[in-house]
């Protein structure tokens, strides 16, 4: 019956008229939302938390192990190539966490949208970049890493469910990219002009790699939103 619907946020009357009283509709999307963008925050944070106590602890202790004589198994390449990776991730998803919290702050409505799918991409990204890298830090410490001293197998197997609570990875993953797919404007004005995008002979600096990751984004956005498209109309 229609008095049990749990109409906080809205309600249908015996015209089914339906009436809010939140009368904008990203305002009310946010409200609804809320909650769960809370926990995934939790998640996503816990995550990355994770992932700085076992590369800290894998780099820590590849310093200072010698093998093979006085040479420490972090001059080694093959481990540079297996702990570096990890730091480089855990550095980038900080940050990136530092953005999104920036955004909530601000407790803008217009921005429930962003925060849901940022936050819902987040924590698909923070916890399953989680499992393989404490999985690499484990290995990098040998037998080491089986110790509970260093945290590393508490952290694995106590938070590797956290790929599916508060939703299911791969659903995330189809939230942001439902959420991409939702800018017409951007489809309709077809794959980018590859421009600007040159990485001077100094290396690599932030904003040509942010405008090469924004380029790739929307040529992949438009090329999947054609995809569909054409498969929609056969």
């Amino acid at each position: 019956p229609r008095d049990a619907m749990l109409y906080v946020f809205a309600s249908v009357d015996d015209e089914g008229v339906y009436h809010s009283p939140i009368p904008s509709i990203s305002a009310r999307f946010g409200t609804m939302v809320s909650g769960l963008t809370t926990g995934r925050l939790l998640i996503g944070q816990g995550g990355i938390d994770s992932m700085k106590i076992g590369v800290t602890t894998a780099i820590r202790y590849a310093c200072q192990r010698p093998q093979f004589g006085d040479k420490i198994i972090m001059d080694y390449l093959t481990h540079q190539q297996r702990l570096f990776p990890v730091l480089a991730t855990t550095y980038a998803l900080h940050i990136a966490m530092g953005a999104l919290k920036d955004i909530v702050e601000r407790r803008n409505s217009a921005d429930a949208k962003t925060i849901h799918i940022v936050s819902s991409g987040l924590k698909a990204a923070a916890t399953w970049s989680k499992v393989k890298a404490l999985q690499d830090c484990r290995e990098c410490c040998g037998g080491f890493g089986f110790s509970s001293a260093n945290k590393i197998g508490v952290y694995a197997t106590d938070t590797n469910i956290d790929t599916t609570f508060e939703g299911d990875n791969t659903v995330m993953m189809q939230q942001v990219a439902r959420g991409l797919l939702d800018d017409k404007a951007a489809l309709a004005a077809g794959p980018p002009s590859p421009s600007g995008l040159d990485v001077g002979p100094g290396g690599a600096e932030l904003p040509p790699l942010a405008a090469l990751l924004s380029f790739r984004e929307r040529a992949l956005t438009v090329r999947v939103g054609g995809a569909m498209a054409a498969a929609g109309g056969a």
